[in-house]
């Protein structure tokens, strides 16, 4: 089935966590595991759609929007105690209100969360462009967004939307840009979201946060400018515990590669 009459065929429900509102897409199919999966810094479940889409060929399908992001409400989880809280409870939350997850998928800012060692040693996760050393045209970016609300609004106005995208894509095909391009357009967050996301910088800037962790498998962007590339061998000490994948494309490998990384993901699991 092609991708838009699929993405039209995504439930909303809206599931309660630590009463925080929020907002999951899901296509569960009978006799397929669950596979669960989280966006970045600024989307939305919208990002995910090309790369949920190629997986539901094996898996029954839940893309959740965190919390300040997307449909979900407004929530201040400036704190990795918040953040791992939150994500035990929006786990259990999830094997109630749908089914056990198989396997948890994440991409940027997402892995921040899915890195969890409680979690990844029970449910295989898989972190896509983990943000682990960020470069230092991304770290001024983002040290800027933290500081200045107005920036932080600014940089996210609809009208620099195709410059984004013409900006973060790595490969280059037809498909590619418009899946990025669609995203960026169709993920405008609100001045109030932004500036709640703006609490969340300090997180995604935290050092070491990634070490000792189960995490089962890597996929890197070869050409994923927000990591220090001289920094990237650092992965391979970061997650001990990973097989990891470097594959051509940028940070928004689940919109420039959906086919090749459900392939890596079907492969290795």
């Amino acid at each position: 089935m092609p991708i838009n009459p699929w993405n039209r065929l995504l439930k909303h429900k809206y599931i309660s966590v630590n009463n925080i509102s929020i907002s999951t897409y899901s296509k569960i199919e009978k006799n397929k595991p669950l596979a669960v999966l989280f966006h970045g810094f600024g989307g939305n479940y919208f990002g995910l759609t090309p790369l949920a889409h190629e997986l539901s060929c094996k898996y029954s399908i839940l893309i959740v929007e965190l919390p300040s992001h997307g449909k979900s409400s407004i929530a201040n989880l400036n704190h990795t105690i918040l953040l791992n809280t939150f994500y035990i409870s929006l786990i259990n939350t999830i094997k109630k209100e749908f089914i056990d997850p198989k396997i948890i998928i994440a991409h940027s800012f997402g892995c921040f969360i899915a890195k969890n060692n409680a979690i990844s040693k029970k449910i295989p996760t898989v972190l896509i462009c983990p943000v682990h050393t960020p470069s230092s045209s991304f770290l001024k970016g983002m040290l800027l967004s933290q500081k200045s609300s107005l920036f932080m609004v600014l940089s996210n106005i609809p009208i620099l939307s195709p410059f984004k995208a013409l900006f973060l894509q790595k490969r280059w095909s037809l498909q590619a840009f418009i899946n990025i391009f669609k995203n960026i357009f169709y993920c405008q967050n609100s001045i109030k979201q932004l500036l709640s996301q703006q609490n969340l910088i300090d997180i995604a800037l935290k050092k070491d946060i990634f070490f000792n962790n189960y995490v089962k498998l890597v996929i890197n962007g070869k050409s994923d400018n927000t990591i220090d590339k001289n920094k990237k061998e650092l992965s391979k000490k970061l997650f001990k515990h990973a097989n990891i994948v470097d594959l051509k494309g940028g940070h928004l490998l689940p919109m420039e590669s959906p086919k090749e990384i459900t392939k890596i993901i079907i492969n290795y699991f």
